[in-house]
């Protein structure tokens, strides 16, 4: 009986409203089923479905297919720096790997597990590719494809490697305005691009690195909070006086990675401080031409500095140039 009242007597029985009363709600039921009772006002014929019980249950969060057991990384020698921490080789399932670990006082736990999630949906041949992530038990640990020619900066400054030719320069730099191309279409901002973040692989390969201070850029630009340093360098100079960065401010800085490569890893503004660099950048002076620079290099470089963020070009049609130039000069030597 659903949507009526039953009560009860003082002696146990059953009732519903009227002067009958039943020894068992069985007994009042079959009354109540009979034509004529007049107790209420419809007659009772089936029982009323009970709800069945829910068999949806809570489900456990998507497992998250980076994650992997610590034991399953051998953590070896310091190979090197990023931004906010050490660098070290090492071995996931016996493959060779590079693994990064937060140094303390540099940046929150949250911030370091940032770059890898940024890194989770990153897929190009000019990106390096996130292989795992430990982030269950600390110290967190970020493990990226291991790249044996090390950070383009080392790799121009090594007398080993010989002199790069500028079909060499072109090759480098037209890998990296393709990394850049593709995060650019991702509305993502690096905010860190120099050679020093860029890895090598076999035969001149190279691939953007360090993700540690890259944003997604859900607005028209980002504004970073007062205090925060820079690469003064290779920052452009809206970044640096009103902490304003965009996707232009990553192409602005290309420039400076390309005049790092074309001069041999040399230091951007040779015998400045860093105040005299912003004095001289924002008084409309720009570096000089290497020597060893093509003039529609420097070109290239000149556009991307320029003064305003939207006269610059896009990381796509930098690529484009790129090609079209490397065809041009006739480069099939990556080797």
């Amino acid at each position: 009986v659903k949507h009526f009242h039953i009560s009860n007597t003082p002696g146990g029985m059953y009732y519903l409203g009227g002067d009958r009363a039943f020894h068992t709600l069985n007994d009042m039921i079959d009354h109540l089923s009979i034509p004529g009772t007049s107790e209420i006002s419809i007659l009772l014929q089936r029982p009323c479905r009970r709800p069945l019980p829910s068999t949806v249950t809570a489900l456990p969060p998507p497992e998250d297919k980076f994650e992997v057991d610590r034991d399953e990384i051998v953590l070896g020698a310091k190979i090197g720096n990023g931004s906010f921490g050490d660098v070290h080789i090492g071995t996931l399932k016996d493959v060779k790997v590079a693994i990064k670990t937060l140094r303390s006082g540099t940046m929150s736990k949250t911030q370091f597990l940032e770059e890898a999630q940024i890194m989770k949906n990153l897929i190009h041949p000019n990106i390096v590719t996130l292989e795992a992530v430990c982030t269950l038990i600390e110290p967190f640990l970020i493990v990226i494809e291991y790249m044996p020619d090390g950070a383009l900066l080392d790799y121009l400054r090594d007398e080993n490697h010989g002199q790069l030719e500028v079909p060499h320069h072109v090759y480098i730099v037209s890998q990296v305005a393709a990394g850049m191309a593709y995060l650019e279409e991702m509305r993502l901002m690096h905010r860190d691009l120099a050679a020093r973040n860029v890895l090598m692989g076999p035969s001149l390969q190279c691939k953007v690195a360090d993700f540690g201070l890259a944003r997604i850029c859900d607005n028209e630009y980002y504004v970073v909070k007062e205090g925060a340093k820079f690469p003064v360098r290779w920052t452009a100079p809206e970044a640096i006086t009103h902490q304003k960065f965009t996707i232009k401010s990553d192409v602005w800085s290309f420039g400076i990675l390309v005049y790092e490569v074309v001069s041999g890893g040399a230091i951007p503004y040779p015998g400045m401080e860093n105040k005299e660099v912003m004095e001289f950048v924002a008084s409309g002076h720009r570096i000089s031409q290497p020597s060893r620079c093509d003039q529609p290099l420097y070109e290239m470089m000149l556009q991307c500095w320029e003064e305003l963020p939207h006269i610059r070009p896009t990381f796509v049609s930098l690529q484009d140039f790129l090609r079209n130039y490397e065809a041009q000069i006739g480069s099939s030597y990556y080797a």
